[in-house]
This record gives C-alpha cells, sequence and structure tokens, in this order.
C-alpha cells in the first residue's frame, strides 16, 4: 500500500467513527444515553451535557438543546410521557 492509500484508510476509519457517533446523537433517545455515559466522565451533569452539545454542534452545526435547564424539562416531560 502506497502512503496515500495508508492515509485515506486512515481518513474513513475516522469518518466511520463519526458517522456512528452522528447516528447516536440524532435521535433524542441516543442524545439521552450518551449523556448519562459522559456523566460517569465529568464532575456535573451540566458539565456532561455541555461536553455533548459542544460535541453535537461540532459534527451537525448547531446546538440540540438551547441550554441545560431546556435539557432537563425535555428529560422530564419525556420521564412523564413512560
Amino acid at each position: 500500500m502506497s502512503p496515500l492509500e495508508i492515509a485515506n484508510q486512515i481518513e474513513i476509519e475516522k469518518l466511520k467513527v463519526q458517522n456512528e457517533k452522528m447516528k447516536k446523537l440524532a435521535t433524542r433517545d441516543g442524545f439521552f444515553k450518551e449523556y448519562f455515559l459522559e456523566c460517569k466522565n465529568h464532575k456535573s451533569n451540566k458539565a456532561a451535557f455541555n461536553a455533548l452539545n459542544k460535541e453535537y454542534n461540532d459534527l451537525f452545526g448547531l446546538d440540540r438543546y438551547s441550554d441545560f435547564e431546556s435539557f432537563k424539562r425535555v428529560i422530564i416531560f419525556h420521564n412523564q410521557k413512560k
């Protein structure tokens, strides 16, 4: 394999990982699941939300939720619906 082919393979693998993350974050339930996983890696729930919302913004170019309070309201509403 040439160096260009190796570089292309590396880029393809990065894009596959990014694509899978985008699929997860694109749905409300997927965002919730990723949020709860992120909570383990941050000191506060708000920090976990901010990190995930920033990642969403980096991938999609806009915020999924305007702020942590609106996100909490969606979680409460969703849990009451069940």
